[in-house]
C-alpha cells in the first residue's frame, strides 16, 4: 500500500531515526514501511497520524487538493522580515506540501524574497526543532512577534537567527515557541 510516510517525515525535516525515535521503533522498520517492504497496519497508520498532526486517510497515497489542510495567513511581512499585520480570515486552499501550513505574504522585498511573494511553511513545535538544521523560516519569538530568518541549529542545540537585513541584529541562543520551515513561495506574475 502506497503511503505519504516519507513526504511527511522529510516535510518535518525529520532522520528515519528521529521519526523511530518518536515512534519507539528502529529506523530499519520505519525505511520498510515507508518503501512497502512491510504492510502498514491500521495501528501504525493510527500512530504515524498521530506523530504527523494529521488523519490515518492522510497517509493513504495521493490525497486530492479539498483534502489538503488549508493554510492560515498569519499576515503581511515588513522590510525586516517582521510579521506586521495580524492574522486574517484569509486561508488558502492548495495542495500543500505541509501537514501544520501557515503562510505569510510578503509586503517588502526581505533577502531573496520579493514583494507579493506567498511564502507556504511548515509548522513545527519546540519537540521538532532538534530536527532542524540549516533553513529559512518563519519563528515566533512570543505570540506577538513572528520573523522570517534564516534559522541556524548548532550540533550544541543552539538556535541563531539571521537576518538578510544589515539593520537588524542576528540573535543567539533562541528559544522560540515555534518555528515553521519554509517549503514553497508562490509567485503571482
Amino acid at each position: 500500500m502506497k503511503t505519504r510516510i516519507r513526504e511527511l517525515r522529510r516535510l518535518n525535516g525529520w532522520t528515519l531515526k528521529a521519526l523511530a525515535d518518536r515512534l519507539g521503533t528502529t529506523p530499519q522498520t520505519i525505511q520498510r514501511l515507508e518503501t512497502g517492504a512491510i504492510s502498514v497496519s491500521t495501528e501504525w497508520l493510527a500512530r504515524f497520524a498521530e506523530v504527523f498532526g494529521t488523519t490515518p486517510a492522510a497517509l493513504l497515497g495521493p490525497v486530492a487538493t479539498a483534502g489538503h489542510p488549508a493554510a492560515e495567513m498569519l499576515g503581511d511581512l515588513g522590510r525586516s522580515g517582521r510579521l506586521r499585520a495580524g492574522p486574517s480570515d484569509a486561508r488558502f486552499h492548495l495542495d500543500l506540501p505541509a501537514t501544520r501550513p501557515v503562510a505569510v505574504r510578503v509586503d517588502e522585498p526581505t533577502g531573496p524574497y520579493g514583494r507579493g511573494i506567498i511564502l507556504i511553511a511548515n509548522r513545527l513545535g519546540p519537540s521538532d526543532l532538534a530536527a532542524l538544521g540549516t533553513c529559512d523560516a518563519l519563528v515566533a519569538l512570543d505570540p506577538d512577534t513572528v520573523l522570517l530568518r534564516r534559522l541556524i541549529r548548532a550540533a550544541d542545540g543552539s538556535i541563531t537567527l539571521v537576518p538578510w537585513s544589515t539593520a537588524d541584529d542576528v540573535l543567539h541562543n533562541v528559544q522560540p515557541l515555534w518555528a515553521a520551515r519554509l517549503v514553497m513561495r508562490i509567485e503571482y506574475l
